[in-house]
C-alpha cells in the first residue's frame, strides 16, 4: 500500500482526522466500542502522525499529551486514532485524561512525511540543511536512543536550526552537541498540521512561517 504524502491532505481531510482523534478519545473514555466513519479514501492509506492535546484556558493553552508514530504501520486514520488515545491516556508525563477534561482540550493532528536522513561529510553543515518552519527533526542512535520534535515546535519557540538540533538531541537523551557525532542519525521530515481553534471548534490548517519564526494559522 502506498504511503500517504501529507501534502495530499486538504482542509476537509484534516477536519476528518481531527474528528477521528476526538471520537476515538470519547469512545475510550466512555468505554464504548464501534466503527468510526471514514469518508475520504486518502485516509485509508498508510501514514505517520502525531496527536497533541492542549488544555484551553481562553487566551493560553498548556500541553496535556502528545503521542505519535514515525513509521507507516497502518492506515493514517487508524494511526491518528491510536495516537489520540495514547496522548489522552499513555503519555508518561501526564496523568490519564478524565472524561470531564475532554471538553476543555484542543486537538492538533500532525501528519508526517517519511523521515529522510541528512548525509553530509561535514557535520557542521547540518544546521544549514535544517529549515525551521519546514522541518521536524529525528535523532537516533542504536540501539535505544531516539528523539523527535515536530516542525511546529521550532517555530513556536523561535529557535534557529542549531538550537532545534540541540533540543532534539536532548529529547533523545543525548548531549546537545550529539548532532556532531557521526554515530547518530539525523533525519528531517515535513508535515501537514490541523488544529481546533477551541475545544470542539473550527478546524484550520496551521501554516508555519519560515522567515520570521512566527506561528501563522490560516483556514
Amino acid at each position: 500500500m502506498e504511503t500517504l504524502d501529507p501534502q495530499e491532505l486538504d482542509l476537509e481531510a484534516g477536519r476528518e482526522l481531527v474528528r477521528v482523534a476526538r471520537e476515538s478519545i470519547e469512545m475510550k473514555l466512555n468505554g464504548r466500542k464501534g466503527e468510526i466513519e471514514i469518508k475520504n479514501p486518502l485516509l485509508r492509506r498508510r501514514g505517520m502522525g502525531f496527536v497533541t492535546l492542549e488544555t484551553f484556558y481562553g487566551d493560553t493553552t498548556e500541553l496535556r499529551g502528545c503521542i505519535g508514530y514515525l513509521r507507516p504501520v497502518a492506515e493514517i486514520w487508524k494511526v491518528i486514532a491510536q495516537a489520540a488515545i495514547g496522548a489522552a491516556q499513555g503519555d508518561p508525563r501526564f496523568p490519564p485524561l478524565k472524561r470531564n477534561e475532554l471538553d476543555y482540550v484542543i486537538i492538533e493532528v500532525t501528519v508526517l512525511s517519511q523521515p529522510s536522513q541528512i548525509r553530509t561529510e561535514d557535520p557542521w553543515e547540518l544546521p544549514k540543511l535544517v529549515k525551521v518552519g519546514r522541518d521536524g527533526v529525528l535523532v537516533e542512535r542504536d540501539p535505544w536512543y531516539s528523539g523527535v520534535l515536530l516542525p511546529q515546535v521550532g517555530t513556536e519557540n523561535k529557535w534557529d536550526s542549531q538550537t532545534l538540533l540541540a533540543e532534539t538531541c536532548m529529547k533523545a537523551g543525548l548531549s546537545p552537541e550529539c548532532w556532531l557525532d557521526r554515530r547518530n542519525r539525523i533525519s528531517t521530515f515535513t508535515a501537514a498540521i490541523f488544529r481546533e481553534r477551541k475545544p470542539k471548534g473550527e478546524v484550520f490548517k496551521v501554516e508555519l512561517s519560515q522567515s520570521e519564526g512566527d506561528l501563522m494559522r490560516k483556514v
